[in-house]
């Protein structure tokens, strides 16, 4: 196993297949080991720790990022995530109040930066705005997103309208498309980077009350695939990953919850409270979903296990 610092702050590890073992063990397993003292194990343990944990503050030190919808919400946490890491974060939104006012917040690690993620215009404007400042894009994060209910209430599959089902694919799945297309060319000339597009556990399983919601954020996963092996193709270095997130108590949601702003703790704990009594079985926090006449869908990983049997 070869160790060495890398120019980020992270270990490089050779894991060797005995190490790929270990670090299936059971956490359990893994625990009893370290307890030991056993000098194999514990190095099988360790194979599996990749951060450099004398300096777990400046992992993206050096780094130059772009988080679309960064004015509130999921995008601003990250982008004050990434500040905390040592980023320089430009924060892009079409809420140019709070969008500021969260950049001056974050202080000297950060800028705000007006972009509608919808319009070519505003991509090439943010380019240019990065090579102004002499800086490079290191890392993108495709945030910016809509449910399409804060305008119209009416997204299920049968009653959404074009336009409307539009306005949702124009901001989330456009934006996204049009995202990764920009930072492949940016970072092209260096050869490397990361591309992180949020998706959505909508995206996974569906959900009724926003159909084009969840269409899109499939759609997203589908395409982050697309990216990640068109950059492997192009013998470049610059790694393409969905997210998908489960709901957050975020503006973004605030619709859906209905009532006032008072009331919505109390319709979040009706939420907690329903899903916590719900009969059917879970995996990873969801909900199995059920098919109509009583067939059950099954994971990937079950459908894989099926095929053995």
């Amino acid at each position: 196993m070869k160790k060495g610092n890398a120019a980020d702050g992270r270990i490089s590890v050779a894991i060797s297949p005995s190490h790929k073992r270990a670090a299936r063990l059971p956490l359990a397993m893994r625990r009893f080991y370290e307890r030991r003292g056993d000098a194999v194990n514990r190095q099988r343990y360790n194979a599996v720790t990749f951060h450099n944990q004398s300096n777990p503050m400046s992992r993206l030190a050096g780094k130059t990022a772009l988080v679309t919808g960064a004015a509130r919400g999921i995008g601003e946490a990250i982008a004050r995530a990434f500040a905390s890491e040592g980023a320089f974060v430009y924060l892009s939104d079409i809420n140019h109040t709070d969008g500021e006012r969260v950049a001056a917040d974050i202080g000297a690690n950060a800028r705000y930066l007006p972009l509608d993620v919808r319009e070519e215009r505003d991509w090439e404007a943010a380019l240019q705005t990065l090579a102004a400042d002499h800086r490079t894009l290191d890392i993108l994060v495709n945030n910016a997103g809509i449910t399409g209910i804060e305008t119209s209430p009416a997204h299920d599959p049968e009653h959404v309208s074009l336009a409307d089902w539009h306005a949702v694919l124009n901001t989330n799945l456009d934006g996204t498309f049009l995202g990764c297309r920009y930072a492949i060319g940016a970072m092209r000339p260096q050869g490397k980077g990361s591309i992180i597009n949020i998706s959505s556990r909508s995206g996974l399983v569906g959900i009724p009350t926003a159909a084009a919601y969840a269409a899109s954020k499939a759609a997203i996963r589908n395409h982050s695939k697309s990216v990640a092996l068109y950059c492997a193709q192009q013998g470049l270095a610059i790694r393409c990953n969905s997210i998908h997130p489960a709901a957050i108590d975020t503006p973004m949601w605030w619709p859906m919850l209905g009532g006032t702003e008072a009331q919505r703790p109390e319709r979040l704990a009706e939420m907690a409270r329903g899903s916590a009594t719900a009969g059917t079985p879970r995996r990873n926090g969801t909900r199995h979903s059920r098919a109509p006449f009583g067939s059950r869908r099954r994971s990937c990983r079950a459908r894989r296990a099926a095929r053995l049997r």
